[in-house]
């Protein structure tokens, strides 16, 4: 199961089509990063965590905290942010961004989306 995680329902629209059409079927979808760590605490099957950084409630840097706490083996921030102030956004939450995978969504369309989620998901159809 993936968890998407962004306090915009476009955007969850989005993921949700790409990783439909990849064959990831299985999806959760958070709201705000209060809803996204109640849903990892509640189900122990997530391999893979896709999470906006600005949301309500809780950071994304709080999503990864918690996703890393719970071995949840993949985690992709997605923002609009560019990637040296998400690392640094990371640092500044005492998370090791090699532990995480940045996407600037000003950086792609939804097919460059499709290719970049599939080559950091596509194992996970296998397991």
């Amino acid at each position: 199961m993936i968890l998407i995680a962004d306090d915009f329902e476009s955007e969850i629209q989005l993921l949700t089509s790409v990783l439909n059409s990849l064959g990831f079927n299985e999806l959760a979808k958070a709201y705000d990063g209060k809803e996204a760590i109640d849903l990892l605490r509640s189900k122990s099957d997530f391999k893979a965590v896709i999470t906006d950084y600005n949301m309500p409630y809780n950071t994304g840097a709080d999503v990864i905290k918690e996703a890393l706490n719970l071995g949840v083996p993949k985690i992709i921030l997605r923002s609009s942010h560019s990637v040296s102030t998400l690392i640094g956004k990371l640092k500044e939450n005492n998370i090791d961004s090699s532990l995480v995978k940045i996407i600037c969504k000003r950086d792609y369309d939804s097919s460059s989306l499709r290719e970049y989620l599939k080559s950091h998901l596509i194992e996970l159809l296998e397991t």
